[in-house]
């Protein structure tokens, strides 16, 4: 039933805009300033770390209309919204509704908007509704998520409609479009109509194959995977992004979940993670106690090492009678922003392939020392100029216990660390900053150096201890063959990969 109806959708847009063509207005088309070719560009203006303002706005930039959603990922895209809206550009929001309340039913300006905002938010809430479920129960929801389904179709639908006549730009988070499809099949119709696309897939999961991080194994019991899913889903990411990069003018990627991308893509690195405004006092709640505060906030406490966290805390306290362990899970942003501020340092997670994640962002700003461990800082850092490189505590996951112990211990190498990563944040990762960059990109005013080739030779695991993730690979790898690694377009990488799981 939904194949068909999505189908009937792609048909009907196709005629309907047909039809509307010659009245749409295009960003490519509209006679514009013309504006310098980043080759012609002052580089030390656009050195991030060098300049607090990249661009200057002119009258003719508030005439383009900037579309952002529609999925929210950590803030990012709420931050971005409102600093472009905070500068004087036309923009509107669209992500859908996020648990973790970045964003209010007032931050979306019409009414499909509003409507995307609220249909998402019940959707949200009948599926992580926490009751007894007998079958009535079941099938009354069951009905109630399809009707909510198609109610989110037909809004897209109209959505799209509207944003063909008013929007210039479009800003697409976290692998999305406008129509909630999985090969993103409304990209080809703003394509047709010559609209500006950026689609940011730099953000994690929706790039990297799920054969890196198993995402969905059962944790309690990791001898069990469905592998079957975990290949329909790769298959499905590798198409996604073939789409956004034949249809997208501009894709921003990471280098370490780029496996399935092809061309040359803008390195987020040198974007950078947006953090919330500045505070007036970065230490605005000190922890006026004694105890060494130590936060960890997963946003999903499975694939962050959770677990093992926890135990490295509890062994410590036995040492040390003066610790204070918080863990928040779950809750709006609002909470963890002011646990943040209470804290002594935050411990971020245990396999990241992310020097600074959000949450540690979040934290420089507001002047407190992260530790992220993972498996990949010593090729970050074998590729990366140190100075894109955040200044933040990292380590190996088997080095976490005696990372912790030595913040513990150590106030001024805490306070060290926060320094450095609180002005590293607020010189290049500040809301206005990002949406600088975001601006300069729009208009084509991109400097080389921020371009990345895909990864070619360089197997790792990310969000899974590295021996868990071997074994489960290598059970994948003999149930559906080397053909499921989709990487037949980059051997090198493949045999990287056969070698890692048999290793």
């Amino acid at each position: 039933m939904l194949w068909l109806i999505s189908h009937l959708t792609y048909v009907s847009i196709h005629i309907i805009l047909f039809i509307l063509q010659k009245n749409i207005p295009s960003y490519n088309t509209r006679k514009e300033t013309q504006y310098t070719q980043c080759n012609n560009i002052n580089n030390e203006a656009f050195q991030y770390q060098n300049s607090k303002k990249i661009t200057i706005m002119t009258e003719n930039d508030k005439k383009f209309r900037i579309f952002i959603g529609t999925r929210e990922v950590s803030g990012y895209y709420h931050r971005l919204y409102k600093a472009l809206k905070k500068q004087g550009y036309a923009v509107e929001y669209y992500c859908y509704y996020n648990p973790f309340e970045y964003a209010s039913l007032s931050d979306y300006q019409n009414i499909l908007g509003k409507l995307i905002y609220v249909l998402t938010k019940i959707r949200y809430g009948i599926i992580h509704k926490k009751h007894k479920k007998n079958l009535i129960t079941l099938l009354t929801e069951k009905l109630y998520l399809f009707l909510i389904h198609i109610l989110i179709e037909i809004i897209s639908f109209l959505i799209l409609i509207y944003s063909l006549f008013k929007y210039d730009v479009f800003i697409f988070s976290f692998a999305s479009s406008i129509i909630p499809y999985p090969y993103l099949i409304d990209l080809p119709v703003l394509k047709f109509f010559k609209k500006k696309i950026i689609s940011c897939v730099f953000h994690g999961s929706e790039a990297r194959p799920r054969y890196i991080s198993m995402y969905g194994i059962n944790r309690e019991n990791p001898t069990y995977m469905d592998f079957k899913e975990v290949y329909k889903t790769v298959k499905i990411q590798k198409q996604k992004l073939r789409n956004i990069e034949k249809y997208s003018d501009i894709v921003i990627g990471s280098y370490l979940t780029s496996h399935f991308l092809k061309k040359k893509f803008v390195d987020y690195l040198y974007i950078g993670n947006i953090s919330p405004d500045p505070p007036e006092n970065k230490k605005e709640n000190p922890n006026m106690s004694n105890k060494i505060k130590i936060l960890h906030a997963p946003s999903k406490a499975e694939m962050k090492g959770t677990s093992k966290i926890r135990e490295v805390v509890k062994k410590l306290k036995q040492k040390y009678q003066n610790i204070e362990y918080i863990e928040i899970t779950g809750k709006p942003n609002e909470e963890v922003i002011k646990a943040i501020q209470e804290c002594s340092f935050v411990v971020d997670q245990l396999y990241s392939d992310t020097p600074l994640a959000v949450l540690g962002t979040e934290a420089a700003i507001y002047g407190k020392a992260t530790i992220t461990a993972g498996y990949v800082w010593k090729e970050l850092y074998s590729i990366y100029p140190s100075e894109i490189l955040t200044p933040s505590y990292l380590c190996h996951p088997s080095e976490i216990e005696e990372a912790i112990e030595t913040l513990i211990n150590n106030s001024k190498l805490r306070e060290e660390i926060a320094n450095k990563v609180h002005n590293f944040v607020l010189k290049n990762w500040s809301p206005q900053i990002i949406a600088d960059k975001f601006i300069s990109i729009i208009k084509n005013e991109i400097l080389e150096s921020w371009y990345t080739e895909p990864i070619q030779n360089y197997a790792h695991f990310c969000f899974i201890d590295e021996q868990l993730g071997k074994k489960l690979l290598k059970q994948y790898l003999s149930l559906f063959g080397d053909k499921a690694l989709l990487l037949d377009d980059k051997p090198i990488l493949k045999q990287e990969f056969i070698k890692i799981a048999n290793s």
